[in-house]
């Protein structure tokens, strides 16, 4: 089963985002953005926002990985779809089952409780975490 997200910036009033289908289980999600910013965007959050959310309007199947680094975007590939913005009025809970905000200075976690009816206390990793080093 597809635990599906966003991928979003801070904003004054919450967050602006990307729809992502596959893989964001904050287990293999946050390992995975740490990895990229450390690594492909040698620690720019922007480069990261830029590709990630700015480069592509419709969201995402799949994010890049440092082993697909193309990952599988909804408005390049066959798909064709228009743009989508989700922001935290848009966001549900029971459908989006965690927001990844992208500050400059760290990496916020905001996941939806098991109910469906909420959104959990958010989490704060810095962007200096070791991906290796995480217990989620």
């Amino acid at each position: 089963m597809s635990i599906r997200s966003i991928i979003a910036t801070p904003t004054e009033s919450g967050f602006f985002g990307r729809y992502v289908h596959h893989g964001g289980d904050p287990r293999t999600r946050v390992p995975l953005l740490l990895t990229l910013r450390q690594g492909r965007f040698a620690g720019s959050t922007q480069a990261m926002a830029d590709l990630l959310i700015n480069a592509h309007h419709a969201g995402w199947a799949t994010l890049p990985t440092p082993n697909r680094p193309g990952g599988c975007c909804y408005c390049h590939n066959d798909f064709g779809d228009g743009p989508q913005v989700l922001t935290e009025r848009e966001a549900d809970p029971l459908w989006h089952e965690a927001v990844y905000i992208l500050h400059p200075d760290h990496l916020q976690i905001l996941p939806a409780h098991p109910s469906g009816t909420s959104w959990q206390t958010p989490y704060r990793l810095p962007w200096t975490a070791s991906p290796a080093d995480l217990r989620l």
